[in-house]
């Protein structure tokens, strides 16, 4: 299991990894990467590297616009059998809030998030319905179609036919967050989407994973205020079958 990145006790974010073993229970740290990350995405290839997409590289509570600024655009590729990382291909735009999963085809798909444009020195951050893929082979960006519905916070699972699903996340209206039951599943062969059926109950950061014939989604969280930023969590967990067709 690799364990990559994210923040430390004191509040930096790190770039340092480790590659922990069940067998002997000892972590074994790995290459830095090129910069430190958080709330990136780590995709597991067929070919046993691992592909890391966006995430930001400082987050100062009291400088939001730095932290904003620090998103990252840049993707690297992991090769265990070497301990290096190389670069991958460039995002479109600095990216993070995103996910990502491994298609049946060997690509990964990146799906959402919060893009961040600079405009005469503004940042401006927006929710996105944009999608890419890489691709293995080219090491290259594919164009992808984007979701029905914006969304950042959400959950991303692999299908068992090898479709990706989609799950709740945020979107924003006006000046508030908007929790979502929307789900949307991308269709590898043709490069589409389609809508699936609505969660029962709106999902921030949900847990989601295949369990058996069923989708299940727990916990996440219900609402966020806009003013104080107090988040309310659910409790619930609900289950669809692998169609994804009703919760």
């Amino acid at each position: 299991v690799m364990l990559l990145g994210g923040m430390n006790e004191v509040g930096v974010i790190v770039g340092t990894g480790d590659i922990f073993d069940p067998a002997t229970g000892v972590n074994t740290p790995i290459a830095v990467m090129s910069s430190p990350r958080a709330t990136h995405t780590a995709t597991l290839l067929a070919d046993g590297r691992v592909f890391v997409a966006g995430g930001f590289a400082l987050l100062d509570p009291n400088d939001p616009t730095s932290s904003l600024t620090s998103t990252l655009s840049t993707t690297e590729i992991y090769d265990p059998a070497t301990n290096r990382w190389q670069a991958g291909p460039g995002l479109s735009k600095q990216l993070t809030g995103h996910t990502a999963s491994l298609l049946s085809n060997g690509q990964v798909l990146i799906a959402g998030g919060i893009e961040i444009t600079m405009i005469f020195g503004q940042v401006l951050p927006s929710i996105t319905a944009n999608c890419s893929r890489f691709d293995p082979q080219s090491n290259q960006l594919v164009a992808t179609a984007p979701m029905p519905q914006a969304a950042t916070m959400h959950a991303q699972v692999t299908l068992p036919n090898g479709n990706a699903l989609v799950v709740g996340g945020a979107d924003l209206n006006f000046i508030s967050y908007q929790i979502l039951t929307n789900c949307q599943v991308y269709n590898a062969g043709s490069n589409s989407w389609s809508s699936a059926g609505n969660l029962q109950f709106p999902r921030a950061y949900p847990g989601v994973a295949v369990a058996g014939s069923k989708i299940v989604a727990v916990g996440g969280i219900a609402a966020i205020d806009s003013f104080s930023g107090a988040l309310t969590s659910e409790p619930s967990v609900e289950s669809a079958p692998l169609s994804a067709s009703g919760w």
